[in-house]
Parts: structure tokens; C-alpha cells; sequence
């Protein structure tokens, strides 16, 4: 299961947020031993993968502005990139555009056979985050359709599916519930 920005610094949890912050290390010096690395490693040009990870990196340690920037540019390097959309969607405030990078990714991903074959639960995933921002545009009749093909695209993704539930709950819709759960049965 992809990770989305709120679940990538998961271990801040271990730590009260006053101390994280205190062992997180200043932004130039990230840059720092970036630089190191890339000269250690004898890495020319920066690719979009590196920028990718750096992106991860940077938004692990709190600074989702410079991560951003980062998956960005990983996009311009390369426009087909679905890890750097992905990610980059999962922490975008504006809804909006999260639609906009996702769908287009959904797009791309159904006309690739061969990509949806080998990675399923990646697909799942990213449905599963254009659902989420159609939700919390309260389009929840889309975000319905999206979060059933999520499902029926993985049904193994659990913690998916409970979330969705719990959303379903919240607005009381029973029948989708009931849906959600028959298609995992089915799928079992």
C-alpha cells in the first residue's frame, strides 16, 4: 500500500511532537548531506527518482513546502511519474488540483495493461485517493463509484476499505456499506 503524506512520518507518533521536532535536522544540512551523496555517489544530473526520494525525505522530516517542490520537479522530469503524482496529490490542500493530477493518473494507468497487471494494489490506492478528495468535496456520489472500483481493484486493501466504511457510516449510508463488504466476500 502506497503511503500518503500524513502516514509517511508515522513514527512521529513514538516521539511528543516538541522533542520530534528538536532531533529533525535543520534544512541545509538535509541539503547538505544531499549534496554529499550526490557527490559521493557520482550522481551527474538529479533524475526524477532522485527527486522523488528526496521528496519523501524532505516531507518525512516536516518540510512539505520543499517536498512539493520536489515531487513537482520529479514530474516535470518526468511527466508520466505516477509515484510523484500520487504523492504529490496525497498532500496538495486543494482539493482541486489533488482531482485534476489524480484523474489524469487514472487515465494514464487504464491504458497501460501491462502497468495495471503488475501493480494492482498501487492502482487500488490511488482510486482510493481521488475517492477521498471527491468525499471531502462533498461529492459523495462519485466518491462512492471511485471508492467501489478501488475495492474491486484490491480487495485485500483492509485498511481501505474500513476507512471507506467508516465514511459511509458517517453519513449513514447502509446500502454502500453493504456493498463494500459483498464485493470483498465475492472477492475473498
Amino acid at each position: 500500500m502506497l503511503l500518503t503524506s500524513s502516514q509517511v512520518g508515522h513514527y512521529r507518533n513514538d516521539v511528543d511532537e516538541e522533542h520530534y521536532f528538536e532531533l529533525v535536522p535543520p534544512l541545509e544540512r538535509v541539503l547538505e548531506i544531499e549534496e554529499w551523496t550526490q557527490t559521493i555517489l557520482g550522481v551527474g544530473t538529479k533524475d526524477a527518482m532522485w527527486e522523488m526520494q528526496m521528496g519523501n525525505l524532505l516531507n518525512n522530516l516536516s518540510y512539505s513546502l520543499d517536498a512539493e517542490r520536489r515531487y513537482r520537479h520529479a514530474l516535470e522530469l518526468d511527466p508520466i511519474n505516477w509515484r510523484a503524482r500520487y504523492t504529490l496529490a496525497t498532500m496538495l490542500e486543494s482539493s482541486a488540483e489533488a482531482i485534476a493530477l489524480l484523474k489524469s493518473e487514472v487515465e494514464r494507468c487504464e491504458s497501460d495493461e501491462n502497468w495495471l497487471r503488475d501493480n494492482k494494489v498501487a492502482f487500488a490506492d490511488i482510486l482510493f485517493e481521488l475517492g477521498r478528495r471527491y468525499w471531502e468535496r462533498q461529492q459523495q456520489d462519485l466518491a462512492v463509484q471511485i471508492y467501489r472500483r478501488s475495492i474491486e481493484v484490491d480487495v485485500t486493501g483492509y485498511e481501505r476499505a474500513l476507512e471507506i466504511m467508516e465514511q459511509y457510516e458517517s453519513e449513514q449510508r447502509w446500502p454502500d456499506i453493504r456493498d463494500v463488504l459483498k464485493i470483498i466476500q465475492n472477492g475473498s
